[in-house]
Formats: structure tokens, sequence, C-alpha cells
């Protein structure tokens, strides 16, 4: 969005698209599922139907649970247009209403990704819409376009971008209810898409999958986590794309950064910092302003900055990430890079160690394919240890011996327990490593412990 129209009333903006909707017949979504189409006018008509039956709740906060189903789209856009406020949960939550007098539109509950106790962030249409907008513009999209919507719909990175950017633009959405990798790609072709937004977790389950030779998707969005270089390159090697990264935060409403959509310019960028151990997230999108305190923190300002914790005093101007970063000049423009999350910190032996740093060197030298991360616990012995996970479905034999073997290597911050269990448990809703969370489970019972050899925790026989 140019800056002449920051102050463009958004809220009539949403009322305006969706009268255009009114008399169209173009598709707006699809399901591929059942391969149902639902028109912009068909879509209209269920927003409408559902306003007519919904009621104002001032001074309420209406907990709604949704899926990724045409329902639930028109049932956020009803609620915005009545002006609830509402908070947005998975589909097996229970819809029920929280008296509570807020001054906000919006409440998403952060990943909780460092820690067990995710914050209720207030957010503002008014403001979280600019986001849309500009990744929009940002990513060159236009109504001839093809979009899958795939990751949850509760989390800002699919509300705001894969629908909200679809509904302005007025694109073609594919939505699956529910997300099958070995379709991927039959959809592709069968819809004919062309970008879709993902996390580092899909892109390792497509590497692990057999791509076609030919297809028209071009633009792969990648956010929620850092994408690491080997999945970058396979990716690319399979499919010919090389994947958009792009970095933010639910508290500044969305991405704060991305790589250039240009995939000619995109090359050049990486291409020109293939020396950094990292890739680029890209540089700050319009309106967001990066900078890092002494630590190395990320501090970020915007245009959409959220509008507080409910019940957390916290300063909205300026974000703290959490995140460590840097960045790197080139042509005359500023391009980010994440080391690592500051309080995932390991403190191994009075050093400090980057979890994402350990995950890289053992896919580097063991060839796994599995997924898994690694995290600290607090030790006795050395401060904190370093353990790995892996989930029960994924472990076998060969697994366990490339494990083993990685001992010979030498490389000193080598996991010293393995844990084997349900993995999902700490996972965040689009697959952020609940790092912090497991970590403290483990010290409850190792905290004391000494690791003289590699540790085995299998939770089939030895549970916490």
């Amino acid at each position: 969005m140019n800056n002449s129209n920051k102050h463009y009333d958004l809220f009539n903006k949403v009322k305006f698209t969706l009268d255009s909707y009114k008399t169209s017949s173009d598709v707006f979504v699809i399901d591929p599922a059942s391969n149902k189409k639902y028109t912009k006018n068909d879509f209209y008509d269920i927003v409408f139907d559902k306003k007519q039956n919904l009621t104002p709740t001032p001074n309420k906060i209406i907990h709604l649970p949704v899926s990724n189903t045409v329902d639930s789209l028109a049932t956020i856009l009803s609620h915005l247009l009545l002006q609830n406020c509402i908070q947005l949960h998975p589909a097996e939550h229970t819809y029920w209403e929280e008296n509570l007098n807020v001054q906000c539109d919006l409440i998403i509950a952060s990943s909780g990704s460092t820690g067990n106790a995710s914050k209720r962030i207030k957010l503002l249409w008014e403001k979280s819409l600019v986001n849309s907008l500009t990744m929009a513009e940002q990513m060159g999209i236009d109504s001839n376009n093809v979009h899958m919507l795939i990751m949850p719909l509760h989390h800002v990175n699919s509300l705001f971008y894969s629908f909200f950017s679809s509904f302005f633009i007025g694109q073609t959405i594919v939505m699956p209810k529910t997300f099958e990798i070995l379709r991927f790609w039959s959809w592709v072709n069968q819809y004919s898409i062309k970008s879709v937004n993902v996390s580092p977790t899909i892109v390792r389950m497509l590497n692990a999958r057999p791509s076609p030779s030919a297809h028209c998707l071009t633009k792969v969005l990648c956010a929620s986590a850092k994408l690491h270089k080997k999945d970058y390159t396979t990716f690319y090697e399979k499919t010919n794309i090389s994947i958009i990264q792009g970095y933010g935060l639910s508290e500044c409403t969305n991405f704060s950064t991305v790589m250039p959509s240009d995939p000619t310019v995109r090359k050049q960028v990486n291409d020109y910092f293939a020396d950094q151990d990292v890739l680029s997230i890209g540089t700050a999108i319009q309106g967001h302003q990066i900078t890092t305190n002494k630590q190395g923190e990320l501090l970020i300002s915007s245009d959409s900055n959220f509008d507080g914790y409910i019940d957390v005093e916290c300063d909205t101007q300026i974000v703290n990430t959490g995140d460590i970063g840097y960045c790197k000049e080139f042509q005359n423009k500023m391009y980010w890079f994440l080391k690592g999350r500051s309080k995932e910190i390991i403190k191994y032996k009075d050093e400090c160690l980057y979890p994402e740093d350990i995950e890289n060197y053992i896919k580097e030298n063991s060839n796994l394919t599995t997924n898994f991360f690694c995290f600290g616990f607090e030790n006795y012995s050395v401060g904190e240890a370093i353990g790995i996970v892996f989930d029960k479905q994924d472990w076998n034999k060969e697994l366990e011996a490339k494990l083993f073997d990685l001992q010979k290597t030498k490389y000193p911050y080598l996991p010293q327990l393995i844990y084997v269990g349900q993995m999902s448990d700490y996972l965040t809703t689009t697959k952020k490593p609940q790092r912090i969370k497991l970590g403290q489970k483990i010290s409850e019972k190792y905290s004391e412990h000494k690791f003289k050899k590699l540790k085995f925790l299998n939770t089939l026989d030895d549970t916490f």
C-alpha cells in the first residue's frame, strides 16, 4: 500500500470488496476433496446469510473455532462486518462468549514456541488488513492467480496472507479442509495452482516425495520458522522453484520481511549471500522498520503492530521478537538473516549454542530426512544438556544406527539424550518446535543425570 493511502478506511474497503462479489460468477473458493466450487456470488450469499443470523456482541469476546472451510471464511468476515471482537481457535475448540470489555477486533493466541503459556495478542482490523494489502502488492498477485490455502486458518499467516490478500485481490483459493501431502502435486496440476504458502515442515515433507517434471507452480512462500539451506536446495533441485523466504510475528500481524518475488532477483540475492550459513529472510516490507539491540535481537515497529496483550503490559510501538539476527547490504537494500531464538539458546558448558546449528550439523552428516528438532534442558553437570526428539512413528533401527554413528564424528555438541515420543505434542499448529516446553518436561527427570553415554529415552517403557 502506498504511503499516501495508509489512512485509507479499510473497513469500508472490506464492504466495498464484498459488494463487488454480489453479481460475480468467477470462482472464489474450491474444495479439492469434493471438487465443489464456490463463486464470488456464492460467497457473498453465505456471508450475507450468516451476518443476518448473527448479532453485535459489544463488551464480549467470541471464542470462534475455525477450520479451512468456506463456512469459516464467511463467519470471520461476518463478525468483522458486525465489528464483533473474536478470538480464533482450532476447529476442535468449543464456541463460547467471554464477558470481557477489550478495545480490539481480533485476538490471536501466540504460537507458544518459546514457552508453555501463549499470550493473547490484540489486533485491530484497520491496522492488520494493511499487512494483507502490502503483501499482495509485494508478491505481485492479481485476480488471475490461483492460490492454495493449506496453513491453519486460525493462524495469522493463513488468515491475512492466504485469505484476506486473496479476498481483496479476487484471486481463486484452492482450500482443502484437511491437507494431504500425497495429493499436493495432483491438486497443483488439476487446478493450475500458481502460488502456495507453506512451512519448513511441509517443504521437508514434499522433498521426501516425488515431484512432477512439469507444473505451473511458481511462487512458494515459506514462513513460520527458519528454512534450512539444505531443504531449500533440495526443493529447488526437485521442482526448479526457488522458495520465497518470509518472516513475521502475530504481534506485527503477519509478515515483516520477505524476499523479492522476482525469481531472477531472488537468485542474485541468494548467490551473493552464498557464504552465509543461513538463507536471507529478505528485506523489511513497506511500513516496517527493523533494528537490533545489543544482544542482536530483532526489534520491529510497523503500521500493523499489535495493540498489546490481554492482561500483560508491554511496548506496542516496538516488538521485541526474541529472534537473534543480523543484516547485510546488497544493491543498496538491507537483507536480514536469522540465527536463532534468544530464549532457546542452549547454555552448554558456558557456551551459548543455537539448536538450529546442531540440527544443521546432524542433517549434513547423517543424511536424515526424518523430522526432528533439538532442545536444551537443565542439567546440573553441564548447565544445560542437549536433547533431540523424534516421533515414534518414524523411529526405526536404521535411524537409531545413524544417530549412534554420528558419535564417531567427534562433534562436541551432539545430543546426549534421544527422546522418541509423540512429537506433535511439542509442535505448534504451524509446526514450530516448542523447545522450551519439551526441555522443561525432560528437566523434571534428568536435571541430575550424568550423561556418560548417549541416553535413549523410549516413552513406550520410560514415560514422564
